[in-house]
């Protein structure tokens, strides 16, 4: 499934979140991906939860989404961390493909003045 799209500010990228697998299964297999489309055709980013967890330094990520863009380059991402241990939000920079960490906790939600 696919879900939980964004769109940046200039409507030129659209992210979103694929997933399979189930948290609930015998053997757990839920897998995800972030993915980052231009809204005139392909795919500008792409990576597993796997790869994410491995450009934070973290053990896993059993959940992600992303909840809005800071500008129209850089994505915020909600994360869930080892387990559901803690939450986290991460940017992630279309143009140079860094994954940081910028704050522990959960995203609530934007205020303009």
């Amino acid at each position: 499934g696919a879900g939980y799209g964004v769109f940046s500010p200039d409507d030129l990228y659209v992210a979103w979140i694929e997933a399979s697998g189930s948290h609930m299964a015998q053997v757990p297999d839920y897998q995800s991906r972030l993915r980052i489309g231009s809204t005139s055709g392909g795919i500008v980013y792409d990576q597993t939860d796997t790869s994410i967890a491995s450009a934070l330094g973290i053990g896993s990520i059993p959940f992600m989404k992303p909840v809005g863009w800071l500008d129209t380059q850089t994505l915020l991402v909600e994360i869930n961390v080892d387990d559901y241990v803690s939450s986290a939000l991460i940017t992630i920079n279309i143009a140079t493909g860094a994954v940081n960490k910028i704050i522990t906790g959960s995203f609530v939600t934007f205020a303009y003045p």
